[in-house]
């Protein structure tokens, strides 16, 4: 870099490298020294946004705002990071269409992102903006059918001042039905294992 120090190639290379060391300013100083880059290279646009959220910017709004306005394709993902960028912002109808957007991007689970955990999110926060909304609720328990099972998120809802107790009482019952499905299917495996114990000690 101190050679060439014009190569964004270069520079984009040396910022990967430093947000990997977790050295987030620096690498949206250097990433800032190539704004043309940044207009012309979705990637170091992103990396910028991510850099900045990690070091709690908050212009990661706006550069994440960018990306997304100027991406042909919705991607899940990135949308869903925008999304928590927006609530951790205290933006939260802004937020809430980013949750939502991504939820209608993804077609299917991927490893690090379920549409149960996005239906849980977007329930989260219409309870937190409005406890009152029953939507907010209704999304919840949608999440549940669809296999969201963190009872650690019910809980901490639980101890949530800004919603109301007759949606804690729902999250309750919710919370009670996991871990009744949990235990149940812990106490098949043990009679699956005994009966296969069983069979193993005839055939001996």
């Amino acid at each position: 870099m101190a050679i060439a120090p014009e190569n964004a190639d270069d520079g984009y290379n040396y910022a990967l490298v430093l947000f990997a060391m977790e050295k987030y300013e620096a690498c949206e100083e250097i990433l800032l020294k190539y704004p043309f880059a940044l207009d012309d290279r979705p990637d170091s646009l992103l990396l910028l946004a991510r850099a900045q959220d990690h070091a709690d910017k908050v212009e990661a709004i706006d550069t994440y705002d960018k990306w997304v306005t100027g991406s042909a394709t919705a991607n899940p993902v990135i949308l869903h990071e925008y999304a928590k960028v927006l609530e951790k912002a205290e933006l939260y109808a802004k937020a809430l269409e980013q949750y939502q957007a991504s939820l209608e991007a993804l077609k299917a689970d991927q490893e690090n992102l379920k549409k149960s955990a996005l239906r849980f999110n977007i329930g989260r926060l219409l309870l937190i903006a409005d406890s009152g909304n029953p939507e907010g609720i209704k999304e919840i328990q949608e999440a549940v059918k669809e296999k969201f099972d963190d009872t650690e998120a019910l809980e901490a809802l639980l101890d949530d001042s800004r919603i109301e107790e007759a949606a804690k009482t729902e999250i309750k019952k919710l919370i009670e039905g996991i871990n009744a499905a949990a235990k149940a299917a812990t106490e098949d495996d043990a009679d699956s294992d005994k009966d296969d114990a069983a069979l193993q000690g005839s055939g001996q």
